[in-house]
């Protein structure tokens, strides 16, 4: 009589709980073998993907090393660039003068130096920076000068491929500082030392000048198209150094004006 009973409570209690959505729960509770118990389930959680944390780990890495080795070809260019100055300024004498203004906004690629023609200063004479030529003297007052960077239309330099010794003018073309003039199949490489190359002569050879950045040879011109690095950007200069250049004869104690691109001189 009992297990009728149960049967009959069972099957009560089941259409009871379907009615109220129990159904599940008591076939479970009723029907399970006596001393099991039913797993709970179980959510699978994602861990975070180890790849895309040493990805990014990875890329600070690469960033870190480009900027070291950016920082070490300056180093030894700038290194290069002082050897070098020590060997010019036994041939040559260098003048030293503060920077008086700049442009603030780099409009206007010019500097007034505090050093002028009491001082041997005279136009056309090249001016350079810390390691490099940055430009050359285009108007001259007593104690007062202009300086036209390279990077100003109309200043140009006779200039040497260190390696191969081929020759060009190095110059300013939107901003791009440009090496021109060099022919198809002439020897220059990325990486390659641009020198003055004293041509025609107001200009000591041997200054340098940038490195060879990128060469092409596409298009129907006949020349090369080579880009040129800067040593060093000369608007973070306090102060140059003038190379004071001896007179040329017949031009009174100045270099002509055609060399020098400046009318205002005194």
């Amino acid at each position: 009589m009992a297990p009728i009973i149960v049967v009959l409570l069972t099957v009560a209690l089941l259409g009871f709980g379907h009615v109220l959505g129990w159904g599940t729960a008591l076939a479970g509770l009723f029907l399970a073998a006596p001393g099991r118990t039913i797993p709970t389930p179980q959510v699978a959680t994602a861990p975070i993907p180890e790849s895309l944390s040493l990805e990014t780990e990875r890329a600070q890495l690469q960033l870190e090393i480009s900027q070291l080795k950016e920082e070490l070809l300056l180093l030894q260019q700038s290194l290069s660039g002082q050897n070098h100055f020590a060997q010019l300024s036994q041939d040559y004498q260098l003048a030293s003068a503060p920077v008086l203004y700049r442009d603030p906004t780099r409009v206007i690629p010019s500097f007034i130096i505090h050093l002028g023609s009491q001082q041997g200063v005279r136009v056309g004479q090249p001016v350079l920076g810390q390691v490099s030529v940055i430009g050359r003297v285009s108007a001259v007052w007593p104690g007062r000068a202009r300086v036209d960077l390279l990077s100003k239309p109309g200043v140009a330099f006779g200039a040497l491929v260190q390696n191969s010794r081929a020759l060009g003018i190095v110059e300013s073309n939107a901003g791009q500082l440009e090496l021109s003039f060099l022919a198809k199949g002439t020897s220059v490489n990325s990486g390659d030392a641009i020198v003055t190359s004293g041509v025609p002569g107001y200009t000591p050879a041997g200054l340098p000048l940038g490195i060879v950045e990128t060469v092409s040879d596409s298009g129907e011109s006949l020349t090369l198209q080579v880009t040129l690095m800067p040593l060093e950007n000369p608007w973070t200069l306090s102060a140059v150094q003038v190379v004071l250049m001896p007179p040329v004869d017949g031009d009174g104690g100045t270099l002509s004006e055609e060399l020098s691109g400046g009318r205002d001189r005194q």
